[in-house]
């Protein structure tokens, strides 16, 4: 049997949306009216299975994500959106608090050069001029340090005084004919008594007996003296205040030897 090449067109029918072509190249001339058949029975029951909308929107879980990442956000925008207003909100309130802080830092810094021109003020009002060359701090705060220091010598010098005279007051003198009996409290100081008796044998008071009594810092000198011919003093008061100068100047060169220098 002699073979026939048939060549058949291909039909746009026969080009499915699935990608798949049906080419049908050596086949007899009665086998056509099969292939037609077959063909046509192909056709209609993949048109019935298809469906793409329904396939697309049950079975695709790719489109339920999508949807649901729009519906997220993913694509909108909207939490970055949010997120930059968040951060332009605290830069604007971290803006606002350092202003605020700098103005409470210049407002205390402005009090407190207004309190120290006030010291300074009442400072200089209570020093002689002599002691303020210049109206600056520097110049106020040293003539301030230098008056200071004469306060203090000044108080020394009163307090030295002020114990000579409690000496002097503290002195007791009687009398009988070419005798005396003379009590004298003080502070103890070195050599105090050595410099009393020679300063009573210089104004021609003989020492008899001597009777030296001690509470803490304080010293009771008892002197039995015999006053001689060439004594000046006659009478209690004149002895009592020869005394009395004595003592003086022992207390105040105790006093002076004891005070720091002024260098």
């Amino acid at each position: 049997m002699a073979l026939e090449t048939v060549v058949f067109q291909q039909d746009p029918s026969s080009t499915l949306g699935l990608g798949a072509t049906w080419i049908h190249g050596f086949g007899l001339e009665g086998e056509k009216a099969n292939y037609h058949e077959t063909l046509n029975t192909t056709i209609s029951n993949i048109g019935s299975d298809f469906h793409p909308n329904n396939n697309w929107d049950t079975n695709n879980s790719s489109s339920q994500e999508i949807s649901c990442a729009c519906k997220g956000g993913f694509f909108t925008g909207g939490n970055a959106a949010g997120r930059r207003k968040r951060q332009r909100r605290i830069s604007i309130k971290d803006e606002a608090e350092v202003a605020h802080q700098r103005m409470t830092h210049i407002k205390v810094e402005r009090n407190r050069r207004k309190q120290m021109n006030d010291y300074l003020t009442v400072i200089r009002s209570m020093m002689p001029p002599s002691y303020v060359q210049r109206p600056d701090q520097a110049s106020i705060i040293g003539g301030a340090i230098n008056f200071v220091k004469e306060l203090e010598k000044l108080t020394q010098s009163l307090e030295a005084h002020k114990q000579v005279n409690k000496v002097q007051s503290d002195v007791e003198v009687t009398m009988t004919e070419r005798h005396a009996n003379l009590k004298i409290l003080s502070r103890r100081h070195p050599k105090q008594l050595l410099k009393m008796v020679t300063g009573l044998h210089s104004l021609g008071l003989y020492t008899l007996h001597l009777n030296v009594t001690t509470v803490g810092q304080m010293v009771l000198y008892s002197f039995s003296v015999k006053v001689e011919d060439e004594c000046r003093l006659t009478s209690v008061d004149e002895i009592a205040a020869a005394v009395h100068e004595i003592a003086g100047r022992i207390q105040e060169d105790a006093i002076s030897n004891c005070m720091p220098s002024s260098e």
